[in-house]
């Protein structure tokens, strides 16, 4: 079982902790919502979740496959459905991967990691795809990387 407390700090400000461990997460609402603008809301921390556990299922296989990479970062949006309560429609990953040993076995590689993470590893994409479809892509040093 996970366990978070969520504490109600002032002006639509809170703070997420999480049993077993010492990092915090200051939450928030818009302004609009009478919050002051400058923290996370829970929406964009789905959004870092899909992201983080895609993320450390991609790094876990690389190392596994010893493929040598400089830099791995992932970008992940979400659309809204304008109604209430807004949620999202649909989930779009894209990974970026740098490396300097690039040919077309490499590029295979990365893009069938990228794919077993989100079909098979990743457990919030799995979660999420029960609520909308989520797409992804992978670029290696700037190229789009088709299977």
């Amino acid at each position: 079982m996970q366990k978070i407390s969520i504490k109600y700090l002032d002006n639509m400000e809170f703070e997420a902790s999480f049993e077993g461990k010492n990092e915090k997460i200051k939450l928030g609402a818009p302004i609009q919502y009478g919050g002051n603008g400058n923290n996370v809301g829970p929406k964009s921390l789905i959004l870092a979740s899909l992201g983080g556990c895609t993320a450390m299922d991609v790094i876990t296989l690389i190392k596994k496959k010893r493929i040598d990479i400089e830099t791995l970062y992932i970008d992940v949006e979400g659309d809204l459905t304008t109604e209430t309560p807004q949620v999202f429609s649909e989930f779009r990953v894209f990974y970026h991967f740098k490396t300097q040993n690039i040919d077309d076995e490499i590029k295979q590689k990365l893009f069938k990691i990228a794919e077993l993470s989100q079909q098979r590893y990743c457990g919030v994409a799995a979660m999420l795809r029960k609520i909308a479809p989520i797409k992804y892509s992978i670029t290696v040093n700037n190229e789009q990387i088709n299977s």
